[in-house]
């Protein structure tokens, strides 16, 4: 990575880009800067090299690249396509994401990202509370819900679960590679694992979307969720409230 020279800030600028510092934006070396345009950057910005073609949910395949855009501490990795997206703020971008039309992506404040939130289970009037994280599992969540006479073993799952929140803790958020967002209003500290299709989707705060290439997660048409762990393969949609 490497700081901008003065005659790729007038590319920049002649492609409609804007910056209030732009010795705060890296670039690899050879990247195409014609692929940028109509970007505001705020504070720091690290971009990679955009020069594949990429596939489209419209079934449209079109050149990867970052175009109407305020980004504002943002690292984007290769090959990527942004379009007509509001803000995107202290931000991760891993390779081959697809963000387009959609509003507010953003960490607002360090976060667990949804892990080590207290649900109510069985008792809705409380005191079977688990403790949620992307490695809770059923037998984990039996245990703890179950078996509340346990004391050592109620407080050492609950240890478990708590280390395992503090580990996630950060104020970045993270796109894992070959996600798809589109048509989104608000994704606030929220991390993505890979390969996660959220499409059409209201709102997501506080929580994780765990996914993989075997297993994707997909969420859809008008969902909103408040702190919230979604496992790899599972499917929200239907404008459902979480």
């Amino acid at each position: 990575m490497s700081k901008l020279k003065q005659e790729q800030i007038d590319i920049l600028e002649k492609n409609g880009c804007t910056s209030d510092s732009w010795n705060k934006i890296e670039v690899k070396d050879n990247i195409d800067l014609n692929k940028i345009r109509n970007v505001n950057f705020l504070n720091n910005v690290s971009l990679g090299i955009y020069s594949e073609k990429i596939l489209l949910p419209e079934n449209v395949e079109i050149n990867t690249g970052i175009y109407n855009t305020t980004l504002n501490n943002v690292v984007i990795d290769d090959n990527c396509y942004i379009s007509n997206v509001e803000l995107i703020s202290n931000t991760n971008i891993q390779s081959n994401v697809i963000i387009q039309n959609s509003g507010i992506i953003a960490c607002t404040k360090e976060t667990t990202f949804g892990n080590g939130h207290e649900i109510e289970v069985l008792n809705e009037g409380g005191g079977r509370e688990l403790p949620i994280t992307t490695v809770t599992n059923s037998q984990i969540g039996y245990l703890n819900v179950l078996y509340r006479d346990k004391n050592k073993l109620i407080n050492n799952l609950n240890k478990i679960a708590q280390k395992y929140a503090d580990s996630v803790k950060s104020n970045i958020l993270k796109i894992g590679n070959n996600v798809i967002i589109d048509n989104t209003d608000k994704i606030i500290n929220v991390n993505i694992n890979e390969y996660a299709k959220i499409l059409g989707v209201k709102l997501l705060e506080e929580g994780t979307i765990d996914s993989s290439e075997k297993a994707k997660t997909v969420v859809t048409n008008g969902v909103i969720a408040d702190n919230f762990i979604f496992q790899k393969g599972c499917s929200v949609k239907d404008g459902a409230m979480i």
